[in-house]
C-alpha cells in the first residue's frame, strides 16, 4: 500500500491507526504509526502513506474541508 495523491484545494488531516503500522511522510519527516498512535497535519505536506510490516493495516481518516 502506497499513497499520497495530490488534492485540489488546503486540508487538514488526522489519521488514526487501528492496526497495523503507518508511516506517514510530511515533507522532510516521516513517522511511524502503530495501533493507538494518531497524527494531525495539513493535506498539503503529506507526501506518502505507507504499510510498515506484515500485519494487516486498519486506519481512520479525516480530511477537512472534504476533498473527495
Amino acid at each position: 500500500f502506497n499513497l499520497a495523491l495530490p488534492l485540489s484545494r488546503p486540508t487538514e488531516e488526522c489519521i488514526f491507526v487501528l492496526q497495523g503500522k503507518l508511516e506517514v511522510r510530511l515533507q522532510d519527516d516521516s513517522y511511524v504509526l502503530e495501533a493507538g498512535d494518531s497524527i494531525y497535519f495539513e493535506g498539503v505536506l503529506l507526501r506518502e502513506l505507507r504499510s510498515v510490516g506484515e500485519e494487516k493495516l486498519v486506519f481512520l481518516s479525516a480530511i477537512t474541508p472534504p476533498v473527495f
